[in-house]
């Protein structure tokens, strides 16, 4: 059996200041140190055998703090990154409304579903996703793994494992530095754990 501790970065300074952040790398806030520190702390008893994170700055940052307490190098893997928001990256909800109304609309109701110019589908994400997490679980046996990614992997890793269909993607709330715990074997999912 392995367990999936799979973690959201912490804050980061667009999260901050409400910009789409995609691909774009950006560093974290002192909050966003904070509560990768909490969490490191809390997952000191887990017994964690490897960590993998995006290879995109906000993720690896929250992922080295974690694997500095824990003395665990973090292995950075392009496949677990944000998705690709291609022109709609660094704008607010606002710009974004105003440049892409009828996108803009879709994406509030089925995000899922939406073509963002110059950006990954949800379904590119989500193939690129199942494929890096397969590698990872392959390689690594019965063996705790801790992820820390995105908002919308995230959503597709506890999807994927649940077996629920694309239609889910928007009841999903994922925090800075929330935790899911999955258990492969049996496919339950242990929400935010220490909060």
């Amino acid at each position: 059996m392995n367990r999936l501790y799979v973690v959201r970065h912490g804050e980061s300074k667009w999260n901050l200041s409400n910009k789409l952040q995609g691909q774009k790398n950006v560093s974290l806030t002192l909050k966003g140190i904070s509560q990768a520190m909490k969490l490191s702390h809390n997952l000191r008893e887990e017994q964690i055998d490897y960590i993998y994170s995006s290879d995109l700055k906000r993720a690896y940052e929250t992922a080295k703090i974690i694997g500095n307490v824990l003395d665990k190098k973090v292995y950075p893997k392009k496949g677990l990154r944000e998705r690709s928001f291609g022109k709609w990256e660094g704008l607010t909800n606002l710009q974004i409304k105003k440049l892409y109304k009828h996108k803009y609309d879709l994406w509030n109701k089925h995000p899922q579903n939406v073509k963002i110019p110059k950006g990954e589908t949800f379904q590119e994400v989500k193939n690129r996703t199942v494929k890096t997490l397969n590698s990872i679980i392959n390689k690594h046996r019965n063996k705790n793994i801790l992820i820390v990614s995105h908002s919308v992997v995230v959503k597709i890793l506890i999807m994927e494992t649940l077996k629920l269909d694309n239609g889910f993607y928007k009841k999903i709330q994922i925090k800075n530095c929330d935790l899911n715990i999955i258990d492969l074997k049996n496919r339950e999912i242990i929400s935010n754990k220490f909060k």
